[in-house]
């Protein structure tokens, strides 16, 4: 069984200006509140969804424009109520896939620089997730206990085309929600790379803080 705790996945480390306009970079969270900001980029929450409770949705709109794409219908649920447990005593929007779906691909807006979201299943029981970003080489493999809270994954790039699509796929069905999304900043190419070391330095400390 994984360790929830020491996984860290997802870090491509940029060796020649190139590379690092292709990088991201991906790593859990753990079941706390989010962070306010990702590497140096501030993170804007999502506005509540209009949306009425249990009708389907296929996308959401983000604060920064542009709407996040589902590659299905997702059921808009709201915690606590239509979704009874979540964690750190998140109240709001998630969105819950069908009993026969076990996978969903995230589209994000153009120019997305960093983006955070959580995910549990709909089972009361452990239950193993894959969470792969386009320009990441290797997914976030992690177990997450359906009895124990969402847990939060955060993603960041230095590619001024932004982050790719994000695929979640569980070996049960599950919900996602609490989105927080930060746009690409205007960087030169030299400074790509400082904000790569700057996320690089944060799943450092991490390892360091959970070690």
């Amino acid at each position: 069984m994984l360790n929830v705790s020491t996984l860290v996945f997802g870090l491509v480390v940029a060796t020649s200006l190139s590379s690092a306009a292709q990088a991201s970079v991906g790593w859990i969270l753990g079941t706390g509140a989010p962070p306010i900001q990702v590497g140096p980029l501030k993170l804007t929450p999502f506005d509540p969804d209009p949306t009425p409770e249990f009708d389907f949705v296929n996308s959401v709109a983000s604060p920064l424009g542009g709407d996040v794409g589902f590659s299905e219908g997702l059921e808009h649920v709201i915690v606590p109520f239509s979704w009874g447990s979540w964690s750190h005593d998140y109240e709001g929007d998630a969105y819950a896939l069908g009993p026969q779906s076990f996978s969903v691909t995230l589209t994000l807006p153009a120019g997305t620089g960093a983006f955070v979201f959580y995910a549990e299943p709909a089972t009361l029981q452990l239950e193993g997730f894959a969470i792969i970003e386009t320009s990441s080489l290797a997914p976030i493999l992690v177990d997450i206990d359906g009895n124990g809270g969402a847990t939060g994954f955060a993603f960041l790039t230095t590619s001024s085309g932004g982050l790719g699509e994000i695929t979640i796929s569980a070996s049960a069905p599950f919900a996602i929600g609490e989105f927080l999304i930060a746009a690409v900043p205007e960087t030169s190419s030299g400074s790509a790379v400082a904000l790569m070391a700057a996320g690089a330095g944060l799943l450092a400390w991490r390892r360091r803080r959970v070690a």
